[in-house]
Formats: C-alpha cells, structure tokens, sequence
C-alpha cells in the first residue's frame, strides 16, 4: 500500500489489495477516482509489479478506457506467467492491428474473459479468432485442469473493426462442439451479408451460449428472424463439424468426444448433437439494437417464447422499428411466458464416460444482469421503436397480467392518443393503471418512459427528462 502511494497510482489498487477476498481490479478509466490518473503503460509495469508480489489467484483485470497501446501486451504477458489471472478487460485503449504480442499472448492462456472492444484490431481478428479457435485450452480445454469444453466464457469484439475471415472463424468457433463461451458481443462491427449469414447459422448448433450482443451489425430482417428460430433447432442425421488441425492432443479428444457420443446414441441432455436429434441455445439475453429489421423479429419471437426450451430473460430492441405489430406479438408472447431459473439444468457437457457434467464443471457463471439491474424477472427495452398508443397499450396490460415483468424501458415512443377505426388508444392511462395494480400487489415493478412527472404550482402536469436506466447484458466488466 505504501508503494501504491509513492508512486501515486490509482485508489481502486489500494482498495484491491486491502480486500484480500476480491478477484476483481476495476481500473476502468471512466470512473471518477480515474479521470486524472489513466493507466499509462509506464503505469500498467508498476501495478504488475504490484500484482506480481500479491500473486492472488484467480483475479479478473479491468483496464478499460485507459491509454495503453500495444506495448503494454509484453507487460500482460509477464503478469499472466505470473499469476494466470482469468479475466482481462482492454477495452476502449489504443491497440490496433499491429499488436501481434497479442496473439502470442492468446496462444499460452487460458482466460475466461476477454473483452478486447473499442480498439481499432482491423485485421488481427481475423488471427485473434484464429488464436483462440486453434487454442488447446480456451476451445478445446485442454490443460493442467482437464475441461470438457474450452475456458473463454466471455468474448468481445464489440467496435473492432471485424472482418470476414474472422467472421468465418467465429462461425466455426461457435458451431464447435468444444466451445463454452456463454456471453459473445459482436456489436457495432459492419460484416456484410454472407458473412452475417454464416455467424446466424453457426447459433443453429451452438449449445452455450447465453448472453449475445448484435448492436448495430447492419443485421437483415431476414437474418434476425433466422437468428431467434436457429436457438432451437432440430439437427439432420449424422451431422458432424470437421475441424481442421495437426494437434495430436486435440485430435485425439475429437476422437474421444465422437466415440462417446456414438455410444451413447440419441440422448436428450447430449450437449452437442452430433446425430439426429435438438440442438438448444439456452439463450438468456438477447441484444439486437440499432438494425435495420422491423416487427418480423417479434412476431418469431413471440414463437420462441412459446417454447419449452426457451430462456429468454432480456431483450433489448433499442433503436429497431418495431412499431405497434411488433409490440403487439411481444405482448402476447410474453403475457404467459414464465421464467426458468438460473438454477435449472439448462444443458450439460460431456465430461466422462460415466455421466454428464450437468453442474457445469469449473466454470464460474456470472450473472447476466449487473448488480444495479433487476436480475430476478423479465427485462424488456423497447427505446426509441416508433411505437404508439395502441401498442404501448397493449404492453401495458401485459405488464399487468405477467408479474415476472420487471423492468420496462419505453423512452422515445409515442404516447399520444391514437385513434385506430373509432377507438381511441390512451397509453398514459393504460400505464398508470399497470403501475398502480403491480404496487397493490406489491410486485417489484420498474417502468421508464424517458420522462417523470411533476405538478407544478398551478396544478398543472409536467414532464421532465429522467436519466434513462441502462439494461447491462454482458455483466463480468460493468
């Protein structure tokens, strides 16, 4: 701590070192306490060196919005061999597609977060993926802790300038039968329409992943409708994915994992389906914000709510003309939709000859929603959709019937009257009498509107902006 003050580095390591129980450093450079201290790289060497000297295990590393560059990677690399912490977070920096030291660095971990977003990558993603599909341990799980699947739970490449090659690997990478990645953010990365094709066809037989971002992905309306019906998906017989490697160790847990399930046939709980049978993506949260798609999206959604194999508890269509159709078959899809828990054997992993790994085996899941979401009902964010009376309306009286309705975002809507074949639609008054029955029932219950409301001297009703609440998908670094 001493040193920590000498050489005048950030509160938050302070902090980091006095709780000897917490995994996570948040150096992240937005906060308050960082504004005037960003980690530099002549910075990042003496918290290493500090870390280097704790050497606590299993530590998560935020970096985020700071102002290193791709000489900090030679830094990183000396503080993993080192302490082999399982998250790091370099986000929103100066990397760019000249930081080779950051494949070196992907080929010797074995992290279970990486989120390297908002850095200009361009085209090293296409080797980053590369690293990460051809690695033993963060696809394969191959390690000192033998894994049925691979160790990276969290992927983004949100805003990196993506390019199709990678893409292609991604594709390759989700559809594998070793991948264990729960939470992928791809957002604001602009790939073009075969591309996107082949990232919407690898969900078909991807069985883990839990939280997908697809912000501004230039997403079809073809292929978001594509995507929700490619969560459940019956698998044609036979079907095997071919992977192409000289790695003896990987080949030969390819040839045990085909052995098995051959052996063991057609099994409901298989994790990945190599013979005729369903592939399930238990998908929990769902982000496909600012594409260009209209209210198709809904209406297959509204389908997939009805399933049993669906898990659907966030859904954020922020910015998607959705319009009074599609908030319409969200209504209905969702006014009888119940919940799985957490808790609930969502699918299992092959993890011997003798049984399944069904509680997920050395993995750590981490919560969908941050600590200052609501994480115990349905989250539902319809910002700026081009909705009117009549469909908000209709969401209202959902609300009211579905107490597992916890948190809906309606800013930028039309609450106007709306008068549809001599009816009149009045949104405001639907609203009001949701909210007043969820608190009789003493439901929790958060609506947001982009708006509060005050009477002011005369009595008059006012409306003011409200700081919009922020649904967080992708939790581990927030």
């Amino acid at each position: 701590i001493q040193q920590c003050q000498e050489l005048d580095l950030p509160a938050p390591l302070i902090e980091f070192i006095q709780n000897s129980d917490q995994k996570t450093l948040c150096l992240y450079g937005g906060q308050h306490c960082m504004f005037k201290k960003r980690v530099t790289d002549d910075m990042l060497s003496q918290i290493a060196t500090i870390l280097m000297q704790l050497n606590r295990p299993e530590m998560i590393l935020d970096f985020g919005n700071n102002q290193l560059t791709n000489q900090s990677l030679s830094t990183i690399i000396q503080l993993y061999n080192a302490t082999h912490f399982i998250g790091l977070s370099l986000k929103q920096n100066s990397l760019t597609s000249d930081c080779f030291m950051l494949i070196d660095f992907l080929q010797i971990c074995e992290l279970q977060y990486l989120d390297l977003s908002e850095n200009p990558l361009g085209d090293l993603t296409e080797k980053i993926m590369s690293a990460i599909f051809q690695s033993q341990t963060l696809h394969f799980g191959i390690s000192a802790t033998e894994r049925a699947f691979g160790s990276l739970q969290l992927l983004n490449l949100q805003n990196t300038d993506l390019t199709g090659r990678a893409a292609v690997i991604l594709a390759e990478f989700l559809k594998s039968r070793f991948c264990g990645l729960r939470e992928l953010n791809i957002g604001s990365n602009q790939l073009d329409e075969k591309q996107m094709d082949l990232v919407v066809e690898s969900v078909k037989f991807n069985t883990s992943l839990q939280g997908l971002a697809m912000k501004s992905c230039n997403l079809t309306s073809q292929q978001a409708v594509q995507l929700v019906r490619n969560l459940v998906f019956t698998v044609p017989s036979e079907f095997y994915i071919d992977i192409q490697t000289e790695n003896t160790l990987i080949l030969e847990k390819i040839e045990q994992m085909q052995k098995l399930q051959l052996r063991n046939g057609q099994m409901e709980n298989m994790p990945k389906v190599l013979i005729k049978g369903k592939s399930v993506t238990p998908l929990q949260m769902l982000d496909l914000s600012s594409n260009p798609i209209g209210f198709d999206v809904c209406l297959q959604l509204k389908e997939h709510l009805k399933l049993k194999e669906c898990h659907l508890k966030v859904l954020i269509l922020n910015g998607v003309r959705i319009q009074n159709q599609g908030a319409r078959a969200l209504a209905e899809g969702l006014v009888e939709y119940q919940l799985k828990n957490l808790t609930e054997k969502v699918f299992g992993f092959v993890d011997s000859e003798d049984g399944y790994d069904q509680d997920f085996k050395n993995v750590t899941l981490q919560n969908l929603l941050s600590k200052n979401s609501i994480s115990t009902g349905f989250c539902l964010s319809l910002r700026r959709c081009a909705i009117q009376a009549q469909g908000l309306s209709s969401l209202a009286v959902c609300c009211k019937l579905n107490q597992r309705i916890q948190l809906v975002l309606l800013e930028g809507n039309d609450f106007q009257v709306e008068y549809i074949k001599n009816m009149a639609f009045h949104a405001q008054l639907e609203w009001e009498t949701t909210i007043e029955a969820r608190s009789q029932q003493k439901s929790l219950f958060k609506v947001d509107f982009g708006f509060e409301r005050a009477v002011n001297e005369k009595g008059r009703l006012l409306q003011f902006r409200d700081q919009g609440r922020k649904i967080f998908g992708l939790g581990v670094f927030e």
